[in-house]
């Protein structure tokens, strides 16, 4: 898979992934701070982590919703 390729699944799950001068890879949510990064030396790593991140933040999501609609009926 290519660096563009990657950068392109990343951001349509709402992240970023990018190159670093060391030659790792950074994913971070899009308003993502320090505490939510994560690293790595492997390309194919980063994408598999961008998509579980994006999984967990939809699931996080549904059941905030869910606890907010049972709170309010």
């Amino acid at each position: 898979m290519t660096l563009q390729k990657a950068k392109s699944i990343a951001r349509h799950l709402g992240l970023t992934l990018r190159e670093l001068c060391s030659g790792d890879y950074r994913v971070n949510f899009r308003d993502g701070n320090e505490t939510t990064a994560y690293y790595t030396d492997k390309l194919e790593d980063a994408v598999n982590t961008a998509i579980e991140m994006a999984h967990k933040r939809e699931l996080l999501t549904a059941v905030g919703a869910a606890l907010f609609h049972y709170q309010h009926t």
